[in-house]
């Protein structure tokens, strides 16, 4: 972290994380209490080290075929309820900014995905295209090689932008702040 990815983060503004699987690897460790890790943890505890930091989090809200309801249902407002409890686990000031991009059914053959392609982009300075996602820091050795390449800032920012239009409009007060209503309401998230 020291040599590679904290200079990075001081010197950027904001961190961007594009990762489809993120929200749902989030919302399984913070409302389906899986055990594993989601690396998002440890990732944000290590942004938050730097005061001041602004993190937007780009992620998608699965799928679900009609007549074949998820097990464990993750949409907007499961979204919301997971990363204000990881935000609240941290214990660190960062501000978080959710971009949460529905997979929609177009037609009655095609369903419109989040792309596949993952990465972390710091400022205008550098993008990191992560072949396993954020999940890669879930274990604090690598148990494998990770891949990892330098993206074209453009890139990056073109990919950010085609799923920013394509995202949920938040609630007015932002996704953690309605997330925060809900804390009110405890039946809510059943």
């Amino acid at each position: 972290w020291a040599d590679r990815l904290g200079p990075l983060v001081a010197a950027a503004s904001p961190v961007v994380i594009y990762d489809k699987y993120v929200g749902m690897q989030v919302a399984r460790r913070y409302i389906y209490d899986y055990e594993h890790g989601d690396g998002l943890t440890w990732l944000l505890g290590r942004i938050s080290m730097t005061p001041g930091r602004r993190v937007r989090i780009i992620t998608a809200v699965p799928y679900v075929k009609p007549g074949r309801p998820a097990r464990e249902p993750i949409d907007e407002q499961v979204l919301a309820a997971a990363f204000l409890l990881l935000k609240n686990h941290i214990g660190r000031e960062v501000g978080l900014d959710l971009i949460l991009v529905p997979e929609r059914q177009r037609n009655q053959t095609t369903v419109e995905r989040f792309g596949h392609d993952r990465h972390i982009r710091f400022g205008d300075r550098a993008v990191l295209a992560l072949g396993m996602g954020v999940q890669t820091f879930e274990h604090p050795r690598f148990r494998e090689t990770i891949t990892v390449a330098r993206l074209p800032v453009s890139d990056a920012k073109d990919r950010e932008e085609r799923a920013i239009r394509a995202a949920v409009r938040p609630p007015r007060e932002g996704w953690l702040g309605w997330a925060r209503s809900l804390q009110s309401a405890p039946d809510s998230l059943q």
